[in-house]
């Protein structure tokens, strides 16, 4: 990801044309009194193919809605948002939402076994690829440390680092294209953390993919191996040190 306050000038067609996510002049604001308070102005980035980006910042300062923003759950205040130099504004909320897949901090599991719940977004008929089989489910779950008897297991039994796992992987099965991650390590031991790290990486390598990664912990920072893009409230801002502050 490229934050434009110091990169490549936004004139840079060639560069613009490779882009898969880009955000141009972004604002956010949220409701408040006086009538709103911004969180944040002037954000103006890029992510290409292939490549994992660190979001880090105080908290407050529009981290997770700047995510939500992108799949078109929060409205922008200001500038545009762009997949492949389309504007997100023209594409269909359904098509959105199968080329970019947003995790949460809270994922949300629905009541049922894990195996129906990882086959949940196969019912919906924008989605066109097919469902995995069973081996490859459980094989995906090993991958992020989780058993493959877990399939059978009852979603509500799960704990948060259990379900973020889950959550995540049912969105990898999707095979979007922009993977937006807020904070998924959060409810991890650092070999499940590791894990997951690994397992997203490898991901991000076998395709035309790229990763916006809300993180805060210094660990996670190191093991991504990515310089810190800091969002302040005038922009954003490539931080070398932010995990040493």
């Amino acid at each position: 990801m490229s934050a434009d306050n110091e990169a490549t000038p936004t004139g840079d067609q060639d560069r613009k044309d490779s882009d898969l996510l880009r955000f141009e002049s972004v604002s956010l604001a949220v409701p408040a009194n006086s009538g709103e308070r911004i969180l944040c102005e002037d954000v103006s980035a890029s992510l290409q193919p292939g490549t994992i980006h660190a979001l880090v910042g105080p908290s407050g300062r529009g981290k997770s809605t700047l995510l939500r923003s992108v799949i078109r759950m929060y409205p922008l205040r200001r500038g545009e948002i762009h997949l492949h130099g389309c504007s997100i504004s023209e594409i269909p909320p359904t098509r959105l939402r199968t080329q970019i897949a947003c995790l949460p901090q809270q994922p949300v599991l629905f009541p049922g076994d894990v195996h129906s719940n990882l086959l949940i977004p196969f019912r919906f008929k924008h989605v066109t690829i097919q469902p995995p089989d069973e081996a490859t489910l459980q094989q995906e779950l090993e991958a992020l440390q989780l058993p493959g008897s877990m399939l059978q297991a009852d979603a509500a039994t799960l704990s948060g680092g259990e379900s973020q796992r889950i959550a995540l992987l049912r969105a990898l099965l999707t095979n979007p294209e922009v993977l937006l991650l807020d904070e998924p390590t959060s409810g991890l031991d650092p070999d499940s953390s590791r894990a997951l790290i690994e397992h997203v990486k490898r991901w991000v390598a076998e395709g035309e993919r790229a990763v916006l990664w809300v993180a805060h912990e210094p660990s996670v920072l190191k093991r991504l191996a990515v310089t810190p893009l800091l969002l302040e409230h005038d922009g954003l801002y490539p931080t070398p040190d932010w995990g040493v502050m």
